[in-house]
């Protein structure tokens, strides 16, 4: 789950930095324009996050059987690692995974109380009228005008806007029909969504700033675009900036600080500044965030569609990852934990198949177990190399993961470890030509009918069907 969240977050800081690029080169284009770009670039890290696999490891339980072919060898020793502990390897990516969850959490709870209670106000608000179809409100418990709701907007009026002379009233919900005929709600909806995701992330939080700035710019501008008086109408913000902003989506009153309040000032009274945005940049901004977002996602997919084989490893040692220890010799889960811990990526085959020249025994017999569960045909001359390993707890987990991955081309190298002085490595071998022998190898598992052992003499009775 940390590497899908770290992987979001990389692309989500490519799409922030070219969205920056886009709205820098557009400073001398309308407001409009600018908070497309903006309102582009948050669609397409909600993409990024939807087209991202977030299931955690721990969580994820598939019906997938862990093969016990390895499970003698298992239970038949415990050996020292000399690797990283399994336990602490995770404690840190999990440490990770909880606080962004807990983060998430809370602005979510915080958003969701933040909507209910724009409801709420709706509910026990009276209306005043409409305006082109949207429901006008007037309420005590905002000071400056609002607008909220995708699919029913309302715009919300101070309770004593009735009051307020003609012309500022009606300038107030020009402005907020702006909002409304912008979908203005929508787009801070999302930017909302992608600040509760990437919590942590301040670019995001950056972006969310100016992509509201713009916002109320290019309302600015529509309101004046509509033939109101630049003076009248800067006269009439200056008025209600002095007020403590609504929590609405769109505030007509709500400047970020003195600076913005400037900003907006200046824009609005500045004959020369554009005011519409240009078709082309309507049409060229979408289409440009789309090929974006779109190349950013497909780096995902196709690391999800490259290797099916891929896949299915992982989904096997996440299964075993959750493996409950029945007894102190029983490290399904701790050597599962470690095979998770050595993939490169989308990749955990190959890494597994390069430890098995790890120069520590211990990690070539964790890692041949390890094939044994995920499956990997192209394991197999790996791992019969590995059937002449100096270490015998190494030669043992070899000589079980062919056997599970029935490949019956080893019986040769398998004959002479029924005389390895390891019992584990005997046992390992009566069971692969019990499986895949003939009545040679029968022979010789006859042999062991006599074994210094009692587990190799009972494999041997049962491959030759004496029990």
């Amino acid at each position: 789950m940390l590497a899908a969240l770290a992987l979001v977050t990389i692309k989500a800081t490519l799409l922030l930095a070219a969205a920056a690029i886009a709205a820098w080169s557009l400073r001398r284009a309308s407001a409009a324009s600018r908070h497309l770009v903006w309102a582009t670039m948050f669609a397409g890290i909600l993409v990024l996050a939807g087209s991202a696999p977030l299931p955690s490891p721990r969580s994820l339980r598939l019906e997938v059987a862990v093969p016990e072919a390895a499970a003698p060898v298992v239970a038949a020793w415990t050996p020292v690692p000399s690797v990283v502990p399994p336990e602490s390897s995770f404690a840190w990516a999990d440490a990770v995974v909880a606080c962004w969850l807990a983060g998430a959490g809370i602005f979510l709870v915080r958003l969701a109380a933040a909507h209910v209670s724009l409801h709420v106000i709706s509910a026990r608000a009276h209306g005043i009228g409409s305006a082109d179809g949207v429901r006008v409100i007037a309420t005590d418990e905002i000071a400056v005008p609002a607008t909220w709701g995708i699919i029913r907007p309302v715009i919300a009026l101070p309770a004593g806007a009735a009051a307020w002379p003609a012309a500022r009233r009606d300038a107030a919900i020009a402005h907020e029909l702006a909002h409304v005929r912008r979908r203005d709600v929508l787009t801070q909806a999302a930017a909302e969504t992608c600040c509760t995701l990437l919590w942590f992330h301040p670019g995001v939080w950056l972006a969310s700033r100016r992509l509201r700035a713009e916002c109320e710019r290019a309302c600015d501008d529509a309101v004046i675009e509509r033939g109101a008086n630049r003076l009248d109408y800067a006269e009439t913000l200056l008025s209600l900036a002095a007020r403590r902003p609504a929590r609405g989506a769109g505030q007509m009153g709500a400047a970020s600080g003195v600076r913005e309040l400037e900003g907006r000032l200046r824009s609005i009274l500045d004959a020369s500044i554009r005011r519409g945005s240009p078709r082309s940049v309507r049409a060229a901004v979408p289409l440009v965030a789309l090929l974006l977002t779109v190349a950013l996602a497909g780096v995902q997919l196709r690391a999800g569609l490259l290797d099916p084989n891929e896949k299915a490893a992982f989904a096997r040692l996440r299964e075993a990852s959750t493996h409950e220890k029945l007894h102190e010799a029983d490290l399904i889960r701790e050597r599962a934990v470690w095979a998770l811990s050595v993939a490169d990526g989308d990749r955990v085959i190959a890494p597994l198949i390069a430890r098995l020249s790890d120069g520590d025994p211990v990690a070539r017999e964790y890692a041949a177990w390890s094939l044994s569960i995920v499956g990997a045909s192209q394991a197999v001359e790996p791992l019969r190399r590995c059937l002449g390993d100096p270490a015998w707890r190494v030669r043992a987990e070899a000589a079980s993961a062919l056997t599970a991955l029935e490949d019956a081309r080893a019986t040769g190298e398998m004959i002479p470890l029924l005389s390895d002085p390891a019992w584990q490595v005997r046992f390992a071998a009566v069971e692969y030509l019990a499986r895949f022998g003939g009545a040679q190898e029968r022979a010789v598992i006859r042999e062991r009918l006599n074994d210094a052992h009692v587990a190799v003499r009972t494999a041997a009775q049962t491959a030759l069907g004496e029990i």
